[in-house]
């Protein structure tokens, strides 16, 4: 990792915006104005009213960085934002076991027992 990959995943963070009543995240970056020699904060997107977001969010906010910061910026980049929440798509959990075994009665149990 060079000293620019560095500055970039330092360089990304969320912060919370106040309007009215509402209160909800966006993901901002810090990028060098070579006009007036000082960081300029630059708006990302929107992350929404908590801190969570999906897999495919995180993916259109990538592409929104690169896009806004000149860069290739991916989906790991991210995931290492300070307090950002990236859960994974459902695909990923554990499959759905086949069938539920049958309980027997008592009554059912003492007849299956007999019969063998």
């Amino acid at each position: 990792m060079g000293l620019t990959d560095a500055i970039l995943l330092t360089a990304m963070f969320i912060t919370r915006v106040k309007k009215g009543k509402g209160r909800y995240w966006v993901l901002k970056a810090v990028r060098w104005d070579k006009e007036e020699k000082r960081n300029r904060q630059v708006y990302i997107g929107y992350i929404g009213t908590t801190v969570r977001i999906s897999e495919a969010k995180a993916r259109e906010l990538a592409e929104k960085a690169s896009e806004k910061l000149g860069r290739p910026i991916t989906v790991d980049d991210i995931r290492r934002v300070k307090r950002l929440r990236v859960i994974p798509e459902k695909s990923q959990s554990l499959p759905k076991p086949e069938a539920e075994p049958k309980v027997l009665t008592l009554a059912e149990h003492l007849k299956s027992k007999v019969e063998d």
